[in-house]
């Protein structure tokens, strides 16, 4: 067995979690709409989804998995915008194929949206927490702090500030503890629930 197996084994089982955490999520309902009626493949392309955001993850930013595979957290940290250039042309042709053609269309308006709201690292580094997820039927065991901590220790050392996007008032009260404040609220048209932006400012 290759040294590389142990890992991808885990980054699947981080996946099948993941899918389950945001089965009910207003983003991913919304782009992967073109299959409410076929479950079992809408679950599988999530599980695609996020297995390509940790591999992109693991090139531009941190990826912390729960040792038994039952939730991640998923960062961008890089700053050079001319090495995220192909990793965000690279990601539109994936999605591009991932999605259906209503799923797509969601997507790019949903993206569209959000970059219009969130802060602009101009005059300091700031780190994406792109998802977060655990498995729910392992919710309050600790692991999203747990799988939180290491990079938010390592923003902490380095200075840096952190941002997210989230729909939901349970992810805002969570992250409000770990010290995420919001600093935008809006109505995101395609899904038509408010949309959060909160901020950990050093």
């Amino acid at each position: 067995m290759s040294e590389t197996k142990p890992q991808e084994l885990l980054r699947a089982k981080a996946s099948v979690a993941l899918a389950q955490a945001f089965d009910q999520d207003p983003f991913f309902r919304a782009i992967m709409c073109d299959f409410d009626e076929y479950p079992e493949e809408r679950e599988c392309r999530m599980q695609r989804y996020f297995l390509y955001a940790m591999e992109e993850a693991f090139e531009i930013g941190r990826v912390e998995i729960d040792p038994e595979g039952l939730g991640a957290s998923v960062w961008i940290t890089e700053q050079n915008q001319g090495r995220l250039t192909p990793f965000a042309r690279e990601k539109s042709s994936f999605t591009k194929d991932l999605l259906g053609r209503r799923g797509i269309e969601n997507y790019r308006k949903i993206v569209g949206f959000m970059s219009e709201l969130t802060p602009k690292a101009v005059d300091r580094p700031l780190w994406y927490l792109s998802i977060l997820g655990v498995s729910p039927s392992h919710h309050g065991a600790g692991i999203a702090q747990a799988v939180m901590a290491p990079v938010m220790r390592s923003a902490d050392l380095a200075g840096v500030d952190s941002y997210l996007e989230t729909y939901t008032d349970r992810a805002e009260a969570f992250y409000g503890k770990l010290g995420y404040q919001v600093t935008c609220r809006r109505t995101e048209p395609v899904t038509g629930r408010e949309c959060r932006i909160l901020e950990r400012r050093l």
